[in-house]
């Protein structure tokens, strides 16, 4: 009988949890970790523990030196607050890029992952609805098609992955960032490039105070509100831009034709808690 190759190994659970422990303060900055205790912790061998340190040391969480064991990395709230930012720039030029470039499958999935977000929001299922984020997020990545954006941004996904999983564990969390995702579906669906960067980069970029970063210490808000402020645009450069869109050019010539009517990206207001619709 052959295993599926999608199900995640014990190696696999064993990263996510100390993952979610690193996040939740159980394990602190420069603490040592070592196999035995970690085995003890979660109840396995330490076989899948070894494989665990190993995941997380390649994805920066954890620190690994030879004969020395390991320590949880000491990642300055300036350097996640840059690989915050960084990943809400890569991602905001993928939603740009899926709003002309995602085939009309594409678009179905992108709209049924939501509703079924939206499901998850009213039944409070803070992990049906962590997970629904994270495929929502890799449907935007795929539906670019630029393997190099992708993949930059899921390298850097990994050494995040833990503080996106546990911001959903408070309801009103999950209804904020619902409420962002709305925008952004609307309007790569509605095939609007510039709604779409400018959704996704209030959503992911620190400096929004949006909900994706809702669970971050205070520090690293500050340190990405001082180096990725929103860049204020005048209503002449907006309209410049968006005939600059809507001109064709190769992406544009091979999506579909625009739906009729044109979608439109509500306000944001920083650390205003929305209900979901």
């Amino acid at each position: 009988m052959q295993s599926n190759p999608s199900r995640p190994s014990r190696a696999d659970a064993v990263a996510r949890r100390i993952a979610d422990d690193i996040a939740l303060g159980h394990f602190v900055p420069g603490e040592r970790i070592d196999e035995h205790s970690l085995a003890a912790r979660y109840g396995v061998s330490r076989t899948p523990v070894r494989e665990a340190i190993k995941q997380l040391a390649a994805s920066g969480l954890v620190h690994h030196q030879p004969n020395r064991g390991s320590t949880v990395a000491e990642l300055s709230a300036e350097e996640l607050g840059q690989v915050f930012e960084a990943i809400g720039e890569i991602e905001a030029a993928c939603a740009r890029h899926a709003a002309v470039r995602m085939t009309d499958a594409e678009r179905t999935a992108l709209a049924d992952l939501h509703a079924r977000a939206r499901a998850a929001v009213a039944a409070d299922d803070g992990a049906t609805y962590a997970d629904l984020n994270l495929q929502l997020h890799a449907a935007l990545l795929a539906g670019a098609h630029n393997p190099v954006l992708a993949r930059t941004a899921e390298a850097l996904h990994a050494q995040v992955a833990a503080w996106r999983r546990t911001q959903f564990r408070q309801p009103e969390r999950m209804a904020e960032s619902f409420a962002e995702h709305a925008e952004i579906v609307e309007a790569v669906l509605a095939r609007d490039a510039i709604g779409a960067h400018r959704a996704m980069r209030a959503h992911l970029v620190p400096a929004h105070g949006s909900a994706e970063h809702a669970g971050l210490p205070a520090a690293v808000i500050a340190t990405a509100q001082a180096a990725a402020a929103p860049v204020s645009e005048s209503p002449a450069t907006d309209a410049s831009r968006a005939r600059v869109a809507s001109a064709p050019n190769a992406d544009t010539a091979k999506a579909a034709p625009p739906a009729t009517g044109t979608a439109t990206v509500r306000p944001r207001t920083p650390n205003r808690a929305r209900s979901a619709p």
